[in-house]
């Protein structure tokens, strides 16, 4: 397991503050103007870059 220099409990709680204060705003205007779609990455690369193609309108990924 890769772990980084700063991963304590206190620099957990300051990225976890800016992610919502700061990224999360953005991310909700950009998905309400359509900007933003989401993908499942749990899946196999293969079937991440499809529904990544997919979702932006793009000819299938050929092997």
């Amino acid at each position: 397991m890769v772990s980084r220099e700063d991963d304590t409990p206190e620099a957990l709680a300051s990225r976890l503050h800016d992610y919502h204060t700061k990224t999360n705003p953005v991310l909700e205007l950009f998905a309400n103007k359509e900007f933003v779609f989401t993908v499942d990455a749990r899946p196999d690369k293969i079937t991440v870059q499809q529904e990544i193609r997919a979702q932006l309108g793009l000819p299938a990924y050929q092997a």
